[in-house]
């Protein structure tokens, strides 16, 4: 056989290039394919419930969250809220069924301001202490309403604000002030500011670029979106994370600091209200104990590893509470609650919330009277 017959036979044998590139445009779209499938298979058991429902954030511009910004109250819950069929928020945003306006107008009313422990994070609406309270106190005066304007993560900066520019005009017959907890946070970062400047931060809320909405439909993609989001939340985007910190310089600021920002935000609510012609009864947030916070998982915000410091803050403003304590109508001492009824390290269950209640119940009666 000639050289050029060679030459032309093995020309021949050789796959044409654009047989290779198609097979392997077949085998990459074979393999894209594939991991779509796996991907969304293995969605909901490889990424987090947080993670997840921030994809479905970005992913759905309908889809409503429980917060929303507000231009000078920082944040505010979202009226008419409804999660999972179910109608969490009232027109007002409160944690509460709709009023009519006898009952707004004739009723007794409780207004009872904090964070997510007033909210009562964890639990349904019917079995949080706020809603249980209202159902006591009926028993003996039926014409009542409690107000629960619970704000997830917010300190008594927000919770001055809320009051001022929102909740006094329900005119209340007693404000039940809970709190002391997220304040005591404030202490924890460097360059401690009373305004809490170094604490707070405008809420930008999670949006999704255009580009972003189309890469979602993936399954990688959504997976990898869902784990990179897994932390992230309301306190995530404008607030500190206190968990960042090395132990001993959680330990050292919460030692040097004074809560000169607790104190002042809770003078001036306190006087606010009374001069608004309002009961004030003060009731501080308990913590669980060292065991509690020893069980959280690794990633909880609040480990056991600045457990000594959040410990340190929070008793000073304990002592906070105890010196404004001849400027209110009554303040509880720090409920005691077993270990089995937190939920985390300040949330409770429900045993937890009936706990809240049963303390609180007879100062509360009293103060109607």
């Amino acid at each position: 056989m000639s050289l050029k017959e060679k030459a032309f036979t093995s020309s021949q044998t050789r796959p044409r290039p654009v047989i290779i590139f198609f097979a392997l445009a077949f085998i990459f779209c074979i393999s894209i394919a594939l991991l779509e499938f796996i991907c969304h298979i293995a969605y909901p058991l490889l990424t987090t419930a947080s993670g997840r429902l921030r994809v479905e954030l970005l992913s759905n511009d309908n889809l409503e969250t429980n917060r929303l910004p507000h231009p000078y109250l920082l944040y505010q819950n979202n009226p008419n809220y409804i999660r999972n069929g179910i109608k969490e928020h009232n027109i007002h945003g409160f944690r509460n069924v709709e009023w009519s306006k006898k009952e707004l107008k004739e009723f007794h009313k409780i207004l009872v301001i904090g964070g997510s422990t007033t909210y009562a994070v964890g639990v349904k609406r019917e079995e949080s202490w706020p809603h249980l309270l209202e159902q006591e106190i009926k028993k003996s005066k039926p014409n009542t309403i409690v107000m629960n304007t619970g704000l997830a993560f917010a300190t008594t900066a927000e919770l001055l604000s809320h009051y001022i520019y929102r909740n006094r005009y329900f005119k209340p017959d007693l404000v039940i002030i809970h709190t002391g907890f997220n304040d005591s946070l404030t202490l924890l970062p460097d360059n401690y500011n009373p305004e809490y400047t170094h604490f707070r931060f405008p809420w930008q809320p999670l949006r999704a670029r255009t580009y972003e909405k189309f890469l979602l439909k993936s399954g990688f993609i959504k997976c990898i979106y869902a784990w990179w989001l897994r932390g992230y939340g309301l306190n995530n985007s404008m607030t500190y994370q206190v968990e960042s910190l090395p132990t001993h310089q959680a330990n050292k600021n919460a030692k040097k600091h004074s809560p000169i920002g607790f104190e002042r935000n809770l003078k001036l609510l306190i006087r606010q209200i009374k001069q608004d012609g309002s009961k004030v009864l003060l009731f501080p947030v308990p913590i669980a104990r060292q065991s509690v916070f020893e069980s959280l998982p690794p990633d909880s915000s609040y480990a056991r590893s600045i457990y000594d410091a959040i410990t340190i803050s929070i008793k000073k403003n304990y002592e906070v509470m105890n010196q404004v304590e001849s400027h209110v109508d009554k303040k509880t001492k720090i409920l005691e609650i077993p270990d089995h009824q937190f939920s985390d390290h300040v949330h409770l269950h429900y045993g937890g919330q009936r706990a809240k209640v049963n303390f609180i119940l007879k100062d509360v009666l009293d103060l109607l009277l």
